[in-house]
């Protein structure tokens, strides 16, 4: 009967979340542009710069893996996205949340 009381609660232990408390792997994003509203879900943790200049406003979404996504408008938006960098590049160790 103990081996089965043991077996029983080895299993409930198992089957129960690891972490109850841990960050979800998803955030949801909300943008306001001036010609339309973006909705993005894109995997945590994620470095978020905004820049603004003098005709518009540019996103841009770091991930740890070294993806990055590009969000841009204003008038005369034009730049080449290969030769674009960022202003400020900030290199951390640790795993940060926005």
């Amino acid at each position: 009967m103990k081996k089965i009381i043991s077996l029983f609660l080895i299993f409930l232990v198992s089957c129960m979340p690891s972490n109850q408390f841990a960050h979800p792997s998803i955030r949801r994003e909300y943008i306001d542009l001036l010609s339309a509203k973006i909705i993005l879900d894109i995997p945590t943790p994620i470095h978020l710069e905004k820049e603004n200049y003098e005709e518009g406003v540019i996103y841009t979404f770091i991930f740890k893996d070294g993806g990055c996504i590009l969000i841009y408008e204003g008038a005369l938006m034009q730049f080449a996205i290969d030769t674009y960098k960022p202003s400020k590049v900030i290199h951390k160790k640790k795993v940060f949340y926005i």
